[in-house]
């Protein structure tokens, strides 16, 4: 097992109760898109000025992490790095879901299946990331034929009946300012080896192109596959560039609060408890 770690995945794989979602199963009335939204809290509360939930950065790093964005976001985002205080001039957009989009007036929008509205329906592990783009852009043509097929959230009333819908390809393309490319990686686990391969040369590949190129991220919540990749990135850039010099200043969440340096208040065993209170 330890000369060949893959055997791991063998349970998961040969799982026939696995939801995967082929080309073919598109049409069936299984599934359907549902809104993103409600599935993407945005805890760091970035979404009123960057238009999107969870932006981030790594501390002077040019990497970046974000949940899903729409076309509107993109753009605010972008404009954000490109402005004349960050001055990114390469921008590298990174897009790691592994199940098929589609922006719907505003909206993105995953396929799920009818029973379990809760969780996406991913691409079989066999996709690459041109069939998976093949996939979304079939979804287009089904849903602007037949817009019932979207599934609102039950906390949102019914709007009017679709109007656009937007590949993830048509939301970046209509920039020049960036480099665009989908590299799916499973959710709620690590990933695979090959897919630490494929974002290291993607990486390789784009700071050789350009040394101050900046690297952008993005999955449904901007937490899991996002945060595994900016680390990765980080590390990669750590590796090829050296490690930055630590500064003598201790790091801390919050300058000069209690107990962010290890300032721990601890009771005395030997004194009896608070009255109220029970010991542990």
């Amino acid at each position: 097992m330890c000369a060949h770690p893959e055997l791991y995945r063998l349970q998961v794989k040969g799982n026939p109760m696995e939801a995967t979602i082929a080309m073919e199963l598109a049409a069936q009335d299984a599934w359907l898109l549902v809104a993103d939204e409600s599935f993407s809290p945005d805890v760091l509360s970035t979404a009123r000025q960057m238009s999107v939930a969870n932006f981030r950065r790594v501390a002077k790093m040019p990497v970046y992490g974000m949940a899903q964005p729409n076309a509107k976001a993109m753009a605010s985002v972008l404009a954000y790095l490109t402005d004349s205080k960050r001055k990114h001039q390469r921008v590298n957009w990174i897009n790691l879901r592994e199940e098929a989009v589609v922006e719907c007036d505003g909206l993105t929008y995953t396929l799920r299946e009818r029973g379990d509205l809760t969780e996406p329906i991913p691409g079989p592990a066999t996709f690459s990331p041109e069939q998976l783009e093949k996939l979304e852009a079939q979804l287009k043509a089904r849903v602007l034929a037949s817009p019932q097929r979207v599934e609102w959230h039950p906390s949102r009333e019914k709007q009017k009946p679709l109007q656009t819908c937007l590949t993830m390809q048509d939301i970046f393309s209509q920039s020049r300012d960036l480099s665009y490319q989908r590299l799916p990686i499973p959710d709620f686990c690590a990933p695979r080896e090959q897919d630490f391969d494929r974002l290291l040369e993607v990486i390789r590949v784009a700071l050789a192109k350009d040394p101050s190129t900046s690297f952008v991220f993005s999955c449904l919540s901007g937490q899991g596959r996002t945060t595994t990749a900016m680390v990765v990135a980080v590390l990669t850039l750590w590796h090829i560039n050296g490690f930055p010099e630590m500064g003598e200043e201790e790091i801390v969440s919050v300058p000069d609060a209690k107990y962010t340096k290890g300032e721990f208040e601890v009771s005395d065993p030997s004194r009896p408890p608070p009255q109220g209170l029970c010991p542990l």
